[in-house]
Parts: structure tokens; sequence; C-alpha cells
């Protein structure tokens, strides 16, 4: 969530305090969400198969890292920095859904 607020706040920024605000909340939830993902990973999969679920999910965390500049630019340059921040909150907003529908199977296989 405060990855979507920090987004949310850097759409109307025009001051350096409110930019410098917005990448502090990022920068939080970075800080709470990157730990926690091994451990999320480990308890949610077979041990066999840990190893194998906790390169995929590096490689997925690693690929919009290299490819996101590039796309942001490009979006940028022939739209807005509000469409690419709306962009990445619908992403967001996306991923937080799936999240919870794969969590709430995850609790279904368990039970």
């Amino acid at each position: 969530m405060l990855y979507i607020i920090a987004f949310g706040s850097l759409i109307n920024a025009t001051a350096y305090l409110a930019f410098a605000a917005g990448v502090i909340l990022y920068t939080l939830g970075e800080m709470l969400v990157a730990p926690s993902i091994p451990a999320l990973i480990s308890n949610s999969t077979p041990k066999s198969k840990a190893g194998h679920y906790q390169s995929i999910i590096s490689m997925s965390s690693t690929f919009p890292k290299a490819i996101g500049p590039l796309l942001g630019g490009i979006l940028i340059k022939y739209t807005s920095y509000t469409v690419l921040y709306l962009s990445a909150i619908g992403i967001l907003i996306l991923s937080l859904f799936v999240f919870k529908l794969g969590q709430s199977k995850l609790k279904k296989m368990a039970n």
C-alpha cells in the first residue's frame, strides 16, 4: 500500500519537498516488502522446490528493473509523468489483487 500512496503523491508533486516525501514513502515500502519476500516464498512452497521458486521470484523482480527505465522513458516521451505514475498505480493495484488471490489459494491448499 505504501507503494500506491507513494506513486499517488508523486503525481501532483510540484515542489521538491513533496517529491522527497513520495520517494521516502516508496523507500519505506521497499524496506518493508523486500525482506519478507524470500520468507513468504519459503513458507508457501514445498521444501524440494524452494530454490526453484526463489530463482523465479528473483528473475521476476530483476527483469522489470532492467526494462522499466526504457519503458518508463518511452511512456514519458509520448505521454506524461502523470500517465507513468497512474500506470504504475494500476500495475500495483493489479499485483495486490493477484497476491491476495494467490494467498487465498495457498490457504485453501493448506487446509
